[in-house]
């Protein structure tokens, strides 16, 4: 029987949500191993001056716990 194990991060990327979403699962991927499920739980955009400066994306990462 396996356990899974759930975090939730915050992902941001000048250019895109998707570019936004890869780069959390980029930097989790560093410490955290058999990453099986990612959801995204929310989207959002900071602007500066009537512009598009980042998207940001949360997402809820699911991960097999190891003995």
């Amino acid at each position: 029987m396996s356990v899974i194990k759930s975090i939730e991060l915050v992902g941001s990327s000048p250019e895109s949500f998707e570019k936004a979403v890869k780069h959390a699962i980029d930097e989790a991927k560093k410490t955290i191993r058999n990453i099986r499920r990612v959801e995204v739980d929310g989207m959002e955009v900071l602007m500066e001056n009537d512009q598009v400066v980042s998207y940001q994306t949360k997402i809820k990462l699911f991960f097999m716990v190891e003995r």
